[in-house]
């Protein structure tokens, strides 16, 4: 999950439930935007790519992805998915168009 900034993140706390009650859903955050003073934060920053992705999956054969946002980073993000050899039918998109 990326967004800009800790007051941004929508449905955080909502995610870490699901995560703590269903051991086969991982959700890792990042911020693009975070700046001392927003409040702290340990996990990565930056945008979502082929290395974040990589650093958190542990097993590539029964790994899923949804991806959802504004549609160059959907565009994006399925492209080096498929890039590092993910299946198109492993991944669940959905643009969000019109902001």
């Amino acid at each position: 999950y990326s967004d800009k900034t800790i007051p941004e993140l929508c449905y955080k706390k909502e995610f870490d439930e699901i995560t703590k009650n269903d051991s086969r859903i991982s959700i890792r955050y990042t911020l693009t935007r975070h700046e001392i003073g927003q409040g702290h934060w340990d996990d990565r920053q930056g945008r979502i790519d082929k290395d974040f992705i990589l650093s958190h999956v542990n097993d590539s054969e029964n790994t899923r992805y949804m991806v959802c946002g504004p549609v160059e980073m959907v565009k994006d993000t399925m492209n080096f998915l498929t890039e590092i050899g993910v299946p198109k039918e492993w991944i669940l998109a959905e643009l969000f168009t019109g902001y």
